[in-house]
């Protein structure tokens, strides 16, 4: 079975194109991809670039879910070392139950280092800071987080730095994807 999905890149290379208009664009590539009968729609996350004016594809996915029927919700990706994993989480399960169930979550680590600068991370510890985290003292395996979204239940520490206590997402997701 073939999958055909279109992503949003949401880059603004134009002088005399807006921001605005750049937005609107991309929404109607979307709206017009979901009634041509593409499979899914991906939306990526970068920050402080013309490359990709996407600061949060959650949101953005969210806005592109009510102007869509059918097509599937991807994110590509959630770059995790700039997200709090339980706000991620319930942001996930929240495009999820508004989409109808059409939410695919991707994550990843990013790969350029400007865009790791501003928010003070050194891109050399993304690596570190994921092999940091733990669930009840035992690191955390790949799959935990998904199970997590899943279940509607915050199981990694809350907060980035692991500091905090976890806690049940009051955002639930209906049904078992």
């Amino acid at each position: 079975m073939s999958h055909v999905g279109v992503n949003l890149g949401f880059g603004n290379l134009h002088e005399s194109l807006t921001d605005e208009q750049m937005y609107l664009g991309e929404l109607a590539l979307a709206e017009l991809a979901d009634r041509l009968g593409f499979d899914s729609l991906w939306a990526v996350e970068h920050h402080f670039d013309d490359h990709a004016i996407c600061p949060d594809n959650v949101v953005l996915l969210a806005n592109v879910a009510a102007r869509t029927e059918r097509a599937k919700l991807g994110t590509g990706a959630v770059i995790l070392p700039w997200n709090d994993p339980l706000r991620v989480a319930e942001k996930m399960i929240m495009l999820d139950i508004v989409s109808g169930g059409r939410a695919l979550f991707g994550m990843g680590r990013g790969l350029s280092r400007m865009e790791y600068a501003p928010f003070g991370i050194e891109m050399s510890e993304s690596r570190l800071q994921r092999q940091a985290l733990r669930v009840h003292g035992a690191p955390l395996q790949p799959d935990q987080g998904l199970r997590a979204i899943r279940r509607g239940r915050q199981d990694v520490p809350a907060g980035r730095a692991g500091g905090g206590r976890g806690c049940l997402c009051r955002v639930r997701p209906d049904r078992d994807p």
